[in-house]
């Protein structure tokens, strides 16, 4: 190979490294990639909302009516009714955000910061990506939100008479 051709293709190289490499440092997760493929893709009306405070936590109970099935692995149909509970760690979500903060500050690109889905109150009509609760004493109609802060949306408030 002449020193030429060699020069070329190493140039060649080292330019496809480069494009790929920082285009990679720049992606971020398109929401609404996160909310794709879950189990469970519901219109609800939250009926109920109970939030219980303890040591920088909150357990969210929802008790939700199904509007409207987009899909659902568990065969759910509008008009049943349905419980969302999740849990909200404020503690571990500021540290987190602080964190990501301070990076950014210093100039760093990585990936958007997730946070837990927002505590629903009573009245309020979404979108939710839920799977249902697999764990001991979970029985009927009990689903988790599974697409981090992008779980409920939109929502919007039924406005009462």
């Amino acid at each position: 190979m002449n020193p030429y051709a060699a020069q070329s293709f190493m140039h060649s190289v080292l330019a496809a490294w480069v494009i790929s490499f920082t285009s990679l440092s720049f992606a971020a997760i398109n929401p609404e990639e996160l909310k794709k493929g879950h189990p469970e893709h519901l219109k609800i009306e939250v009926l109920a909302s109970h939030i219980d405070n303890r040591g920088g936590k909150s357990r969210v109970s929802l008790a939700a009516k199904v509007l409207q099935v987009f899909h659902s692995e568990s065969g759910l149909v509008a008009g049943n009714i349905i419980l969302v509970t999740y849990l909200q760690d404020h503690v571990r979500t500021e540290k987190e955000h602080a964190e990501h903060r301070e990076r950014v500050k210093k100039g760093y690109v990585g990936p958007q910061f997730f946070t837990y889905p927002p505590a629903l109150e009573a009245g309020i009509v979404t979108e939710a990506h839920l799977a249902r609760l697999v764990e001991a004493g979970a029985s009927g109609h009990v689903f988790t939100p599974t697409a981090s802060q992008y779980s409920f949306e939109p929502s919007f408030k039924i406005k009462q008479q």
